[in-house]
């Protein structure tokens, strides 16, 4: 997925890799430790076989990748120089249990070798060169150095070989005493593979410096309800549009938390007119605690990838006897919208806290408010506005013995707000006692007249 980050870049493309671990015959090491009849026909040691056997394929994708993008690999072991014994030979021996360690003490050395063979396999395989046993910084940097310096491309016509495959590539110069170091093998890169490669590595490093002028994104949420230990939220993403008439975006959203993907959805939204929003929003379950949402859209016609990456946080409601989830402001526009697989024309769209909202349309924000398992009592719940004056928006009184959770929304008329900057306040009490707020700013610009003069609503 992080390759494919290389493919927009002029070459020479260098990797330094720092590893002391990896294997590409992962686990077979261990076989090392046990006697033939210790493991001959042994159903434990024929898994770790077969892993260890198949273990080399995700490397070696890895290695088609950078074949097909010219990339070189210089790999690095991370580890310094080894102690004379490893932590499993000084734990057991062959005289203190029959299963014991039976190999010889060479044996116990196998997984650092096995790590260091497959430092040297991908950077040959790639054109780079492997950097073992503690080899200094500077020695490093003058092979690396010395090797780009000395470059020599050599091309052919591709029409007529297989795509997306390796093909092996062999290099014989004849003239004497020349040296050549090649990558082992090439793959010319379909365009579908190309574009693959180009959602997956913006998946991968979402940044919004990465987008091209003109393409913004937005990612977001809606809190809905909280049942079963989860809250449920509508994530929304969001894209500006395209100038070029007729387009149709793929837009991918996926949600991540303590480091992996919990759920994932996508979507097709086909528009006409240009500049045209499009808003991709699918209903998702997060559990509390912090949360990432990446998202992705790739417009079809003029072939733009951009991406977005989001961070956030849910409260853990019996922490406190009251909490506030997320503060999200939306405003109703026209535009192309996938919500849960239905498209519609159009929709409401989350404002984010660095995006101004329009003051010539209604404004919504929606507050959800829980409450602790301990916490019975109504809950009091005031929203004010703060901007040159204090405007009071709403109280509500919440009864939520049979919920944990529930949506205040307050809806903000249209022409209300004048150009400035805003804090809108929560405050939730009980008893008259005051147990947690929270804040969400608003910036509103000014609006122009039909002159073009600055006209405050």
């Amino acid at each position: 997925m992080v390759l494919g980050r290389f493919a927009e870049f002029d070459s020479p493309k260098v990797v330094l890799y720092f590893a002391d671990i990896m294997r590409q015959n992962a686990g077979e090491h261990y076989l090392s430790f046990f006697g033939e009849q210790n493991r001959a026909g042994s159903a434990e040691a024929a898994d770790i076989l077969f892993d260890a056997a198949t273990g080399a394929l995700p490397l070696d994708r890895v290695v088609n990748d950078a074949a097909a993008l010219g990339i070189r690999f210089y790999t690095i072991e991370g580890r310094g120089m080894t102690s004379e014994d490893s932590s499993i030979q000084s734990q057991s021996s062959a005289s203190s249990k029959p299963l014991g360690n039976v190999a010889s003490p060479d044996a116990n050395f196998r997984n650092l070798r096995d790590a260091q063979s497959t430092l040297v396999s991908l950077a040959a395989e790639t054109g780079g060169r492997a950097f073992l046993n503690g080899v200094t910084p500077a020695r490093m940097a003058t092979k690396i150095l010395g090797d780009l310096s000395c470059l020599y491309l050599l091309s052919f016509d591709p029409r007529g070989f297989p795509q997306d495959a390796p093909l092996a590539v062999s290099v014989r110069v004849k003239r004497a005493k020349v040296t050549t170091f090649v990558r082992g093998r090439l793959v010319i890169q379909s365009d579908a593979k190309r574009l693959t490669g180009r959602v997956l590595s913006a998946f991968a490093s979402p940044t919004a410096e990465t987008q091209p002028r003109g393409a913004g994104m937005q990612v977001g949420l809606i809190p809905i309800a909280y049942q079963d230990g989860k809250f449920k939220a509508r994530v929304q993403v969001a894209v500006a549009g395209s100038a070029v008439p007729s387009t149709v975006w793929d837009i991918g959203a996926s949600l991540v938390s303590r480091g992996a993907v919990r759920q994932d959805g996508s979507g097709r939204i086909q528009v006409v007119h240009p500049n045209t929003p499009v808003v991709y929003e699918k209903d998702m379950d997060f559990a509390p605690g912090d949360y990432d949402l990446v998202a992705v859209a790739h417009e079809t016609e003029t072939d733009t990838v951009v991406s977005r990456e989001s961070h956030g946080t849910w409260p853990k409601i019996d922490n406190e006897l009251a909490s506030l989830g997320p503060i999200a402001v939306s405003q109703r526009r026209n535009g192309g919208f996938l919500q849960n697989g239905k498209a519609q024309t159009h929709g409401a769209v989350i404002v984010a806290e660095d995006e101004p909202v329009q003051a010539d349309a209604p404004t919504a924000v929606i507050v959800f408010v829980c409450r602790a398992k301990d916490q019975r009592k109504p809950l009091r719940v005031v929203r004010t506005l703060f901007g040159e004056a204090e405007t009071p928006v709403g109280t509500t009184e919440l009864d939520l013995r049979q919920e944990r959770c529930a949506q205040v929304i307050d809806l903000i008329p249209r022409k209300m707000l004048g150009a400035g900057r805003y804090r809108f306040i929560v405050t939730i009490s009980s008893d008259g006692k005051e147990l947690t707020r929270g804040e969400r700013a608003l910036l509103v610009l000014e609006t122009r007249n039909s002159t073009g003069e600055p006209h405050t609503p």
